[in-house]
């Protein structure tokens, strides 16, 4: 076995491992995902332990069994490494949802810790915890179903700048309501970040809604899935999106995803990545980061007002960033402005 391992994500975010590889269940080992192709992005990087925090992961037996008989799973939307993600259909409801379910003989620790982060946030702007369930043995998460392609698939069509403004204010609104229940997303990237259609109004002229996902990694009370302090040198992420800190293995906090929205932001004005490159090119362009980002678009002028709240936001030294709600109003007043 292998002392790091190079893996993949789908578009629904599942994990999947070469061919004969499985994650050990009694050694430590670094996963680095590639969630793009390779020449267009960076991996997430992630270190698997062999223990967690009982009080912060329990077991999985004390969920309801009943969810087999609720939740019918219609159709398989992805297989990876760590299992498969099914549309199914609350029998109940007539609904229909997204269930994960986790594949046999692997830990549980950040399965568990996502629907913690999940069942806490409540937000227009982030995907739904509903349920989980244990059948056979295998733990099941039950999510709200959002139709609609990834953020960076979004991408391949120009944003307009209220769209880009729009984007700002809708993903430092989730942020807001993260942190404001002690969850901090930690990978907040356009994959991870799904478009849902909507109808335009004179109110609201964008016919869209962002909608975050996957929180495997997202910290809960300044604690990770191994129940560790996030100030203790680990670094997890994807080292596209990363902050600075979180290269250099420091605490991760929420300006860490502050700093993510405002390098989105960012790219949706600019229409290419920040930080091109693969692993350890990434990593080192972050480490050396100087100053915040100077926003760009090639197919209009950027007001100076959006620069300088992308350049606070994505300022290399955390304390100099604005919080996700002072970020939230800011970006707000130039939107109303932009709209009138």
């Amino acid at each position: 076995m292998p002392d790091c391992i190079e893996a993949r994500t789908d578009h629904a975010g599942e994990l999947t491992l070469p061919p004969g590889i499985e994650l050990p269940a009694n050694r430590r080992v670094m996963l680095v995902v590639l969630d793009e192709p390779p020449a267009t992005s960076a991996p997430t990087v992630t270190r698997p332990r062999e223990s967690a925090d009982p009080n912060l992961t329990p077991a999985w037996s004390g969920a309801a069994t009943t969810g087999a008989l609720r939740y019918r799973l219609d159709r398989e939307l992805a297989d990876g490494g760590m299992g498969q993600t099914y549309i199914g259909t609350d029998l109940v409801t007539g609904k229909a949802v997204c269930v994960k379910r986790l594949r046999p003989g692997v830990s549980a620790v950040h399965f568990e810790h996502e629907w913690r982060a999940l069942a806490r946030v409540q937000t227009p702007y982030a995907v739904r915890y509903l349920d989980r369930y244990e059948h056979g043995g295998v733990p099941y998460l039950v999510m709200e179903y959002v139709h609609g392609r990834t953020l960076r698939a979004r991408f391949a069509d120009p944003l307009s700048l209220i769209e880009c403004v729009w984007l700002g204010i809708a993903l430092a609104s989730a942020a807001e309501a993260f942190h404001e229940v002690g969850v901090v997303h930690c990978d907040l990237k356009p994959a991870n970040v799904l478009i849902e259609q909507t109808s335009a109004s004179p109110i609201d002229p964008v016919p869209w809604v962002p909608r975050v996902i996957d929180f495997g990694i997202a910290i809960l009370d300044q604690r990770d899935a191994h129940g560790e302090d996030t100030g203790r040198g680990n670094m997890a992420g994807t080292p596209e999106y990363m902050a600075p800190e979180q290269v250099l293995a420091a605490k991760r906090t929420p300006a860490c995803d502050v700093y993510a929205i405002g390098q989105i932001v960012w790219e949706a004005l600019s229409g290419r990545s920040a930080f091109p490159g693969r692993g350890m090119d990434v990593l080192l362009a972050k480490r050396d980061q100087a100053h915040g980002l100077r926003a760009e678009c090639p197919r209009f002028v950027v007001p100076w007002e959006l620069e300088e709240l992308i350049e606070r936001a994505t300022h290399p030294v955390p304390e100099k960033r604005f919080n996700a709600t002072v970020f939230r109003g800011l970006l707000a007043e130039l939107y109303f402005d932009l709209d009138k």
